[in-house]
């Protein structure tokens, strides 16, 4: 994204007009992703968490939480993996399996291996 359209998309972010000069990831979780994101603006650098940062961008545009960045000058470049929760499971691969007749012990053992399926009760 050009800098004045990460600008634009950040307007509940930054004050109106503010312009971006860069963006930084700080920190990760476990699974990879950032913790949160620094705009770096000429007077200020401001601390979102990446999940705010993914929201004003928009979740069609950034996918998923767990990308690096790198400024191209005029630009940020975000390259992600994935798209969405994290917990290791493809939606459209379940929904697949499922379209084609497997149950959900079937599915769910698939992607995670060695793992058993029990009730918490009531």
């Amino acid at each position: 994204l050009s800098k004045i359209e990460l600008a634009r998309r950040l307007h509940g972010v930054l004050a109106r007009g503010e312009p971006v000069q860069g963006v930084t990831t700080e920190g990760r979780t476990a699974s990879g992703r950032p913790e949160e994101i620094a705009i770096r603006t000429p007077r200020r650098v401001v601390r979102v968490p990446a999940a705010r940062f993914r929201e004003a961008l928009g979740a069609n545009e950034l996918k998923s939480t767990r990308f690096t960045v790198v400024d191209r000058g005029d630009a940020m470049r975000f390259r992600g993996t994935g798209w969405g929760h994290g917990v290791g499971v493809c939606q459209e691969g379940l929904r697949a399996q499922a379209a084609a007749g497997r149950d959900f012990r079937a599915i769910l053992a698939s992607y995670f291996p060695g793992s058993e399926l029990t009730s918490l009760g009531r």
